[in-house]
């Protein structure tokens, strides 16, 4: 049980996950990794099989070198798809070969979706693998992405702020961003029918300063500077509720 949102601002991206796990027991347990560092300049977040999540990290952080060399998007695209894939199928073979003699419940094994932050080209990608390690650009006409079991909950959410508060485009700075993704993370987690979403809020950023890309987790310090914003905004929000005075009709119209 996850919740993961990534989000593409004009200045960089912002990826977010709330703390809560289970592992075979179906126990919830508070974990830091759900976003780890690739490079000093990538990030990716996994959501779905811990064991193959990890299996995949590790082999990019091993072949990422190949992954650099490349020199535009669809490229760099492709080879961590390579990268991804060539850890995915051999799970999936283990899997189907099991699946013989345990039952469906093996397949929840080769289950993963991921999400890549990087650089290319002077620019800032972040990127959907799905289980086939197929990619999707995010865009800045589709700028937010989430996965996990939360995100039934966090994409309508998203699309309420994308609206209102981005004005249907991507956040003009990843101050923006910061806020939305603590304020979908904070909904999700209260609201929360029974998705298992909750614990603590993780953030990491890849941001660019003197012309230098680099992923950056924020601290608690940060992040609660962020937080203290959310209640402010919910409030002024709760002060429309004066316009449904009585001096006013169910169309807005003084009376």
């Amino acid at each position: 049980m996850t919740l993961i949102i990534g989000v593409k601002c004009q200045d960089g991206i912002v990826i977010g996950a709330d703390s809560l796990t289970t592992y075979g027991s179906k126990i919830e347990q508070e974990v830091s990794d759900k976003i780890q560092f690739i490079a000093p300049d990538a990030v990716i977040a996994n959501a779905g099989a811990v064991g193959l999540s990890q299996l995949i990290n590790d082999e990019l952080r091993k072949c990422w070198d190949n992954v650099r060399m490349k020199q535009d998007a669809n490229n760099a695209k492709n080879e961590i798809s390579r990268i991804m894939w060539s850890q995915i199928s051999a799970a999936m073979e283990r899997a189907d070969e099991a699946h013989k003699r345990l039952g469906e419940r093996v397949l929840d094994s080769v289950r993963c979706h991921s999400l890549v932050a990087l650089p290319v080209d002077n620019s800032h990608l972040l990127l959907f693998y799905d289980e086939s390690a197929q990619p999707t650009e995010i865009t800045f006409e589709s700028t937010f992405f989430s996965i996990g079991s939360g995100s039934l909950q966090a994409d309508p959410f998203l699309a309420f702020i994308k609206r209102i508060l981005w004005r249907n485009s991507a956040p003009n700075n990843m101050a923006e961003g910061i806020f939305s993704v603590l304020w979908t993370l904070e909904h999700v987690s209260r609201v929360n029918a029974g998705l298992g979403v909750g614990g603590r809020s993780n953030v990491f950023v890849l941001k660019t300063l003197d012309n230098v890309w680099t992923a950056e987790k924020l601290s608690k310090h940060d992040l609660d500077e962020q937080l203290i914003a959310i209640p402010v905004a919910e409030n002024y929000m709760g002060e429309f509720r004066h316009y449904f005075s009585p001096d006013w009709n169910v169309g807005g119209i003084k009376q």
